[in-house]
C-alpha cells in the first residue's frame, strides 16, 4: 500500500494547525517535509496487555496497541540461541494494531524455551516468558505376553536433541520397566509424536499387567505410563472428515490391522461447558466444550470453518473476535468491551448454533484506590466500571449518588453538599437482571478545613468552617511539643448544611500538674498546631495549611520589685509550656502560673548597691513568652530600693543626751509609724494594681 501524506492546516484562536491525512504506519520516530521546512516527531510508544503461549502449542498471542510489526526471540536450552524467524498474522489486517499472532516452528527439544518480545527494535523486557517443553505420553499399544512385539506409544514433546546432532539417533531415549525389562526404541517420529520400541516377551513368574512404563529423553527428561500385556488396545482414532449429524468415519488401526469403518448414528455436535470471565476492558476468553473445533481434520477440502461467537442480547452484544481451537476442546477469542453479569453465550460453528443461557460474565467492579478533591469532586481507582454511564449507579443507604465521569479504571463524582461522615457505597455495573456489584464499600467523606478561630489557653468554643463537617469527626489540634493524640475538641454541633462546626476545648493549667509531669503537653498554650480532623482514620482536607492558635499571652502589669525578690505579673493566657520571663535583660527565675491563667511569680535577683544609680527611678519592659509566643509591656517595671534612715552627724552626737528610756519609747514610736506609712502605702500600692487589673491600662 502506498501512502502519500497530505497536509491540511486549520485555525483556531489564531494557531495554525496541520491535519495529517493518509499517513503512514511505523514506529519511532519520523520526519515530514513540506515546501524548505520539515517537523520530527514520533509514533506512540508500543503497550503489551497481554503476551501468552496459547494452550499446548506453540501459537503466541499478542494484545495491546501500536503493535508495529511486533517480532519474537526464542532462545532454547543447552545453551544454545537461535533466532527463530516467525509467521505472523493479522498484523498487516488489524489497522489499529491491536493483536497479533504467532505461529512459531514446533520447539521439539525438551526444556526450557524463553521467549521474548520485540517491537521498534527495542526489546520489551516485561513482555518475556517461558515454555516448558517435557515429554508426556498419552496412548500405548500392547502386545503378546508370550511372543513380545513392537510397542507404539503416542505422546507429545518426545524429540532428542540427539536425534539430529547424532549418527545414532535413537540413543537419547531409553525405555525401562520393572524387572529391569527395557523395550528397545526402533523408530522415532517425533514430528508426529511416536515412538515405537520392541518389547520382550514376559517370563513366567513375571507380572503381566499394569507395570510402570518409564520413558527418559536425554538422560533428563522423563515420563511414565501404565503398560499391560495381553491389553486390547487402539493406537489412535483419526476423524477424516467434519461430521454431520449421524455421520462420522475413522481411520482404525488395532493390532496393525487398518480399518475404516462408517460408525452410525453418531453426532459430533459441539457442546459448550463454561467460558471464562473477562475484564470490561475485553480480553481473550476460552471456552470449554466438545467438537469446538475451528478447523477441519487433516484431508478435508477446506481449512477454517465458518464459526462466530457472540455474547449477551439485544442491544447488549459482544463480539468474540479471532476464534481458534487446536484441540476441539478449548475455544479461545478475543471478546469485545462490555459490561454485565450472566449474559448468554452463543457459539456457531459451521451450520451449527449453540446458545447457552447465564453462562458468561464480566468481572465486578472492585475500587482499589480513592482521591479526593478541596471541592469535593471524588475519583475512584479501580476496575471494571465500564464506560457507559447510563450502565453505572452509586448507592449509599438511600441517596442516590450522580456520577459525572467513568471509564473501565476510574470514575467520578461530587459528594453531595449534605453528606458527611462514614458511608457504605454499592458500586453497580450492568442493566437490571444482569448487573455486576461491589457492595458495601467504605467511603469517608473527607471535611474541608477553610477557616478557625483562636481561643483563650482556659478553653472555650472553637469555631471552624468549612464543607462536610461532620459531628462523627474526631478533632484535636497537635504540636511539636504536645502528645500524639494532641487536645481534644469535643461536644461538637454542626451548623447550615454542615459548612459551620463548633466544639469545645477543656483548658489545662500548668500548675494543675502533677510532679511527675503528667499531662505537661497537653497543656492549653502554642500557636500554630496541626488540625487533625478525621472520619475513621481518614484526615480532613486543610488546602490551605491552616492551624490552630490559643491566644497570645498578654501582661498588664508588675507591682515592681520587692525586698524578698518575688515579682509577681498580672496578665492574661499564661501558662507553663515554654514560659519564659524578662525584666529589662534580667531573667525572672523559677516562673509558676497561679490558677486562672492571670498570674505569674517569679524570683528577680537583687541589684547590686553599686548599679542603684542606674536602676532607681527607671521603668523597664516586661516579657513574657509561653510556648513560643511572647507579650510586651514596656516602660512598666520600676525596681524599688528600701530607704535608710539619715545617720546624725557627730556634733549633734555630743550636744543630744536622750535618756534610755526615751530612746526606747521614740524607737518604737518610730517603729509604728513607719509601720503604719508602710501599711497605707501597701494599700494605696493595691488599690491602684486593681485599678489595672479592672481596666486593663495604665495612667
Amino acid at each position: 500500500m502506498e501512502y502519500a501524506p497530505k497536509f491540511n492546516y486549520i485555525y483556531n484562536n489564531e494557531i495554525k494547525k496541520y491535519v495529517i491525512e493518509n499517513f503512514p504506519p511505523g514506529c519511532g520516530q519520523f520526519q515530514l517535509f513540506y515546501g524548505k521546512n520539515s517537523i520530527t516527531g514520533s509514533y506512540k510508544k508500543p503497550i503489551v496487555s497481554e503476551f501468552k503461549k496459547e494452550g499446548s502449542k506453540n501459537k503466541i498471542i499478542l494484545v495491546g496497541s501500536n503493535l508495529y510489526k511486533p517480532k519474537l526471540k526464542i532462545t532454547g536450552p543447552f545453551d544454545s540461541t537461535d533466532t527463530i524467524s516467525t509467521k505472523e498474522f493479522n498484523t498487516s489486517s488489524d489497522p489499529l494494531q491491536e493483536i497479533s499472532y504467532f505461529e512459531v516452528p514446533q520447539l521439539l527439544y525438551c526444556g526450557m524455551w524463553d521467549i521474548a518480545l520485540e517491537i521498534c527494535n527495542s526489546d520489551l523486557k516485561e513482555a518475556n516468558f517461558q515454555i516448558k517443553n517435557e515429554p508426556k505420553i498419552e496412548g500405548i499399544t500392547s502386545v503378546s505376553s508370550k511372543e513380545g512385539g513392537n510397542v507404539t506409544i503416542n505422546g507429545i514433546n518426545l524429540y532428542s536433541r540427539v536425534f539430529e546432532n547424532s549418527s545414532n539417533k535413537l540413543s537419547g531415549y531409553r525405555i525401562t520397566l520393572p524387572y529391569n525389562k527395557n523395550c528397545n526404541v526402533i523408530e522415532a517420529i517425533p514430528e508426529k509424536g511416536l515412538l515405537i520400541c520392541n518389547m520382550e516377551p514376559s517370563k513366567v513368574n513375571e507380572k503381566k499387567k499394569n507395570l510402570n512404563l518409564v520413558l527418559t529423553i536425554d538422560e533428563k527428561y522423563s515420563t511414565n505410563i501404565t503398560f499391560s500385556y495381553e491389553s486390547p488396545s487402539i493406537s489412535y482414532v483419526n476423524q477424516t472428515t467434519f461430521p454431520s449429524n449421524g455421520e462420522a468415519q475413522f481411520t482404525i488401526i488395532d493390532d496393525n490391522e487398518i480399518v475404516k469403518s462408517n460408525v452410525g448414528h453418531l453426532s459430533f455436535l459441539p457442546k459448550i461447558k463454561n467460558i471464562s470471565t473477562s475484564n470490561t476492558t475485553g480480553q481473550i476468553v476460552t471456552i470449554t466444550g466438545v467438537s469446538v473445533h475451528t478447523k477441519k481434520i487433516e484431508g478435508s477440502s477446506t481449512v477454517n470453518l465458518p464459526i462466530s461467537i457472540y455474547v449477551g442480547s439485544g442491544e447488549n452484544i459482544a463480539k468474540c473476535k479471532n476464534p481458534n481451537s487446536n484441540d476441539g476442546i478449548h475455544l479461545e477469542c478475543l471478546l469485545e468491551p462490555g459490561v454485565g453479569r450472566d449474559w448468554p453465550l452463543s457459539v456457531s460453528i459451521d451450520k451449527y448454533t449453540i446458545v447457552e443461557k447465564n453462562l458468561f460474565s464480566y468481572n465486578s467492579p472492585l475500587v482499589s484506590g480513592i482521591e479526593y478533591n478541596v471541592s469535593g469532586l471524588v475519583t475512584l481507582f479501580g476496575y471494571n466500571f465500564g464506560r457507559d454511564l447510563n450502565k453505572i449507579s452509586i448507592v449509599s443507604g438511600e441517596t442516590q449518588i450522580k456520577i459525572s465521569n467513568v471509564n473501565d479504571s476510574c470514575l467520578q463524582f461530587m459528594t453531595p453538599k449534605l453528606l458527611h461522615g462514614l458511608h457504605y457505597l454499592d458500586i453497580t455495573v450492568g442493566i437490571p437482571d444482569h448487573q455486576n456489584i461491589q457492595k458495601q464499600y467504605e467511603f469517608a467523606v473527607k471535611p474541608v478545613i477553610l477557616k478557625i478561630n483562636s481561643i483563650p489557653v482556659s478553653g472555650g468554643e472553637v469555631t471552624i468552617y468549612g464543607n462536610y463537617l461532620s459531628p462523627r469527626a474526631a478533632i484535636s489540634f497537635r504540636s511539636p511539643r504536645g502528645t500524639p493524640s494532641g487536645i481534644p475538641c469535643n461536644n461538637i454541633t454542626i451548623y447550615e448544611d454542615n459548612t459551620i462546626l463548633k466544639c469545645n476545648v477543656t483548658g489545662i493549667s500548668g500548675q494543675e500538674i502533677k510532679l511527675d509531669g503528667i499531662g505537661e503537653r497537653k497543656t492549653t498554650s502554642g500557636h500554630n498546631h496541626e488540625i487533625f480532623m478525621s472520619i475513621k482514620g481518614r484526615n480532613a482536607i486543610n488546602p490551605d495549611n491552616i492551624t490552630f492558635s490559643f491566644y497570645p499571652p498578654t501582661v498588664y502589669g508588675s507591682p515592681g520589685k520587692s525586698e524578698n525578690r518575688l515579682i509577681t505579673i498580672f496578665g492574661d493566657n499564661f501558662n507553663r509550656i515554654g514560659l519564659k520571663i524578662f525584666i529589662g535583660k534580667e531573667q525572672c527565675k523559677w516562673p509558676s502560673v497561679l490558677k486562672g491563667y492571670e498570674i505569674i511569680t517569679c524570683f528577680l535577683d537583687s541589684v547590686d548597691k553599686n548599679q542603684k544609680a542606674e536602676y532607681q527611678n527607671k521603668t523597664f519592659g516586661i516579657y513574657v513568652t509561653v510556648d513560643g509566643q511572647t507579650a510586651e509591656l514596656k516602660n512598666n517595671f520600676t525596681y524599688y530600693f528600701k530607704e535608710e534612715p539619715p545617720v546624725p552627724k557627730e556634733a549633734e552626737k555630743l550636744s543630744i543626751t536622750i535618756p534610755p528610756s526615751v530612746v526606747i519609747i521614740a524607737a518604737g514610736v518610730l517603729t509604728t509609724a513607719y509601720y503604719i506609712i508602710y501599711k497605707v502605702k501597701r494599700y494605696i500600692r493595691l488599690k491602684k494594681i486593681e485599678k489595672i487589673l479592672n481596666k486593663k491600662y495604665y495612667e
